[in-house]
């Protein structure tokens, strides 16, 4: 009886008494939570609290989208059970739409901070959870005031990025990923690829977008055109209505060798690709891709993996079944020949852009700009590394086959970048292989639900409302009319559209369209709501603009409109006005009437969109690793007066502390804050110089301002029609870049003043802390990129035991292993130096002279070259890999963990000369087991007969 009388009164397992009872539930729940003791109550009063949250959710996700929730008190009561069920269940899978849930009552309650509450809620979407809601039990009292919004939106601090993407498969497919909610009309098994390698169109710029193949992306000078973003939407929900059931699974059949099949890549782990049998209507194959020859039409098979991608399917052929090995090279060299004759097409004589890669005694060997070989003759006037344009000759057959001979047209400045046309080629041939019919759901997939969207549908079309770019609010609603089809939710959708369809029609009267063709078709359920016959008849009235003869229409809208709604019978009266003065005023007088239509339709947007400023570029918002300047010349706010020094420092000012940062970033000259595209006309016209020279004046700033050592990792170029420049920074490995003697790092999107510890620990993280090494690293790595020679100073040779100058050609800088590889001027041989045995670094002024020499060394993990990699096999224990990690940095992609023991390691890598490996294992050879390398033990028992029996 005791324990009945001390049960609290919400109880009664009834989820019902939470409400009447709310008041004495909070203070429960504090005490709970302040003492950290829990009562036999706890659970159940949880449990009960779940129960009444999803019942919540689920009504808040079927509230009509055109109907905004005016009950204050109810509001309230949602924002506080909502807020007190974070605080103690946080961390259930029901918070992440109670979380959406909070932000949407809070934006109801606090209109004027929606997009803080857009941008919590988006956040949350990206991270595993989160870390502090920015209020407590303290606050919840002061759930209705602005202050409440700001802590629970300004001060909230979310957990780690989410590991594993979250799915919802219905009509398309909706991802849940670090990088934002993904939607895509794919079905399940293609949407989680397009998670990873797809395009993005209809970027919201608050981590929603559609993604695609690259093929079906939106082009980049589409993404402000709203007629091109609706008829891009409209095929979207096209292909989201027309997805199709998979048929189901028939009876497994078998392989045999030598089939044709299409496998998925699963891993890649030490140049080796591992894949699986993608076709369901068979018995799975799992194994590894094996090649015959090592080098397939002037690629490396050894190096293929490294254009290949986990997740990507590749047509193969079957080598052996029992120990399954498959091979795509007989499809690789048909893709090579089938994608020059599709490339070529009518035209036989093809003309292709090519590199010159090798020279034989009576041949060259051409990389053209596909990424593909092709032959011509040797004539003695080109040097590896030029450029020339081919003409095709023919295609090679019988033991021939694969081998494309053509034709040197002539020589030619322009050119192209090798690796990223090898790359392109290899991704071309990687994404040639369509899924087979019968790929099935290979896996458990971690979904979300349903009222998740459907809550954040509600959230968005609020929160576009408060956009002023037309483009802006058009992208949000399109993604949110996306989503609701996505989900079912009808009635949503409709509304959402119909919506889109009204802006487009402003816009399109704004820039001299056509809306007589617009057709508002209302649904029945909204088709008597107040906005929809407003925007009903604002399209009825424009519909009658530039009519000659009296409207009937307009005279009965001013009399039907001028108590009720004086902005429509304004309007009305404003079309007739210009109607009337056709032929009598002039063009100039009747424009002023009609930009005084577009500025009502504006306020008719609602909250007074530009309807006339949506014509420039939109680049998103600052972040982390984007920042925007009009000008390197002109302050902003300064009446377009130029300041030079003010200017330059606070554009260096984001450059510096994107040098500074982990990740890097971009700064775009000739955009405003708002993310919208300028230009820079005005700087040049000071300057006057052209677009080259004005990124040389932006280089030669940086240079002067931040040191010549910043430059390699800094790339500066034109981009949007030669409107923008964009200077893309990498962070700068070897020291804390400072700008007259102050630090700067980039917070969200600000570069403030480093503090003195942040700046000691950045520099404690550097690679090299010895400031002549890193002076050394960074004066290689910009002598390769001015292509001139260098002398290395007090260079002590181990093999030679001198101490000497040594004058190079430095074309390849490897910091992580502490080398540089040169062409020796005076050996007349290519070299590998260690940077830690150079005294100091000198640039010249001579070129480089012996460019076709410079070639490929590869350097294994202990700093050995050779021609032959030997693969080999150790167990480590946890010390032996420490050591090995820390003397050597890139061994550790060559070491996996035992999966149930943390003292063992394995190491499986290539090397190319005993010694290296020789000497680390033979200090450490009481912690290191040989698990497969013959040549390891033989050099380890001459070595001990020579030197220590």
């Amino acid at each position: 009886m005791a324990e009945k009388e001390n049960t609290p009164l919400w109880l009664d397992l009834r989820k019902e008494y939470i409400d009447d009872n709310f008041d004495k539930l909070l203070v429960y729940l504090k005490d709970s939570s302040a003492s950290g003791q829990k009562d036999s109550f706890y659970n159940t009063t949880i449990n009960l609290l779940r129960q009444r949250v999803e019942d919540l959710l689920s009504s808040m996700a079927e509230e009509p989208v055109y109907e905004t929730e005016g009950n204050r008190t109810k509001l309230l009561f949602n924002a506080k059970l909502l807020a007190a069920y974070l605080l103690v269940d946080g961390n259930h899978q029901l918070a992440l739409s109670a979380y959406v849930g909070f932000m949407t009552s809070l934006a109801n309650l606090n209109p004027t901070r929606i997009s803080d509450m857009m941008l919590a809620a988006t956040k949350r979407l990206k991270h595993e959870g989160v870390a502090g809601l920015g209020y407590g039990w303290n606050e919840l009292d002061k759930v209705g005031t602005d202050l409440f919004a700001h802590f629970a939106t300004k001060t909230v601090k979310f957990d780690k990025l989410l590991s594993k993407s979250l799915l919802l498969s219905k009509y398309g497919t909706a991802m849940l990923t670090k990088d934002g909610l993904c939607l895509t009309y794919e079905p399940l098994d293609k949407a989680k690829k397009l998670a990873d390698t797809g395009a993005v169109s209809m970027d919201t710029g608050i981590g929603i977008m559609l993604k695609t193949s690259a093929q079906e992306k939106l082009k980049q000078s589409k993404v402000n055109d709203m007629l091109e973003m609706d008829e891009y939407v409209k095929n979207f929900i096209y292909q989201l209505a027309t997805m199709q059931k998979k048929a189901p699974v028939k009876r497994l059949k078998h392989y045999a060798e030598g089939d044709v099949v299409v496998v998925k890549v699963v891993n890649i782990h030490a140049g080796t690709i591992y894949v699986e049998t993608a076709d369901t209507a068979y018995e799975k194959l799992s194994g590894k891709i094996v090649f015959e020859m090592t080098s397939l039409c002037y690629y490396f098979t050894d190096t293929l993996y490294q254009y290949l991608s986990i997740g990507d399917l590749l047509k193969v052929t079957i080598m052996d079944v029992d120990i399954p090995t498959f091979s795509f090279e007989n499809q690789l060299v048909d893709f090579f020949v089938n994608d020059t004759k599709e490339t070529v097409g009518d035209d036989e004589d093809g003309v292709f852009l090519s590199k010159l890669i090798d020279e034989k005694p009576s041949f060259y060997v051409w990389l053209n700009e596909c990424g593909i070989a092709m032959y011509t003759s040797n004539t003695g006037e080109y040097r590896h590394g030029q450029f020339a344009k081919l003409k095709l000759k023919r295609f090679g057959t019988g033991k021939q086959y694969g081998k494309i001979d053509g034709i040197i047209e002539e020589g030619t400045d322009e050119s192209f970048d090798e690796s990223g046309a090898r790359h392109d080629c290899i991704r071309a041939f990687a994404e040639s292989t369509a899924a087979p019919i019968a790929i099935q759901k290979e896996e458990e997939t971690k979904t979300f639900s349903p009222v998740l969207l459907r809550l954040l549908i509600r959230l968005m079309f609020n929160y576009q409302k408060s956009l002023l770019q037309p483009s802006d609010r058009f992208r949000v609603l399109s993604d949110a009319n996306i989503m609701a089809e996505l989900v079912g939710d009808d009635l949503a959708a409709s509304y959402i559209n119909f919506t889109r369809t009204y802006l487009k029609a402003l816009v399109q009267f704004v820039r001299d369209g056509d809306v007589k063709s617009i057709q508002l078709q209302p649904d029945e359920a909204y088709k008597n709501a107040v906005p929809t016959l407003v925007r009903l008849s604002v399209i009825e009235l424009l519909k009658e603009y530039g009519r000659k003869d009296n409207s009937e229409r307009l005279a009965k809208a001013i009399s039907d409109f001028e108590v009720k709604l004086p902005s429509l019978a304004r309007l009305a009266r404003l079309v007739q006005t210009a109607n009337s003065m056709q032929g009598i005023l002039s063009d100039a007088s009747l424009n002023v009437i009609r930009r005084e239509i577009i500025k009502l339709l504006s306020m008719e947007t609602e909250n007074d969109a530009d309807l006339e400023g949506d014509g420039k570029s939109y680049l998103g918002v600052e972040s982390g690793t984007l920042e925007f300047k009009t000008s390197i010349i002109y302050p902003p706010n300064n009446k377009m007066q130029p300041d030079e020094t003010r200017q330059n420092l606070s554009v260096l000012k984001g450059v510096c502390a994107f040098l500074n940062s982990t990740t890097g970033g971009t700064l775009y000259l000739g955009v405003n804050d708002q993310g919208y595209v300028t230009g820079l006309e005005n700087d040049i016209n000071y300057l006057k110089t052209t677009l080259d020279g004005y990124q040389r004046y932006v280089q030669d700033v940086i240079k002067r301002m931040l040191g010549i050592d910043s430059l390699p990792y800094i790339k500066i170029e034109p981009m949007y029609d030669d409107t923008v420049v964009a200077i893309r920074v990498e962070p700068h490995p070897y020291r804390v870049v400072e700008l007259n003697n102050v630090a700067y790092l980039r917070v969200n999107a600000e570069s403030r003043v480093m503090p003195e510890n942040m700046k000691q620990q950045l520099i404690d993280r550097k690679v090299f802390t010895n400031k002549d090494k890193a002076a050394a690293v960074s004066r290689l790595q910009h002598a390769c990129e001015m292509k001139k020679c260098v002398v290395l100073h007090n260079y002590a040779s181990s093999n030679s035991g001198l101490v000497s100058d040594r004058q190079v050609e430095a074309y390849d800088v490897k910091p992580e292993d502490g080398l540089v590889i040169c062409y020796d001027r005076d050996k007349y041989a290519v070299k590998v130096f260690s940077i830690n045995r150079i005294g100091y670094v000198e640039i010249t002024d001579k070129p480089w002279e012996n460019t076709s020499l410079h070639k490929k060394i590869d350097v294994d993990v202990f700093h050995m070259t050779g021609n032959l990699p030997i693969k080999v096999s150790l167990q480590l224990d946890l010390m032996a890999k420490n050591l090995l990690t820390e003397e050597y940095p890139s061994a550790k992609e060559y070491i996996q963990p035992h999966k149930g023991d943390v003292n063992i390691w394995y190491f499986n890598a290539p090397v190319y000369q005993m010694a290296g490996i020789g000497r680390f294992y033979m200090g450490l050879a009481n912690r290191i087991k040989i698990l497969n390398a013959p040549e390891l033990e033989q050099y380890v028992k001459d070595y001990c007969k020579k030197y220590l029996s």
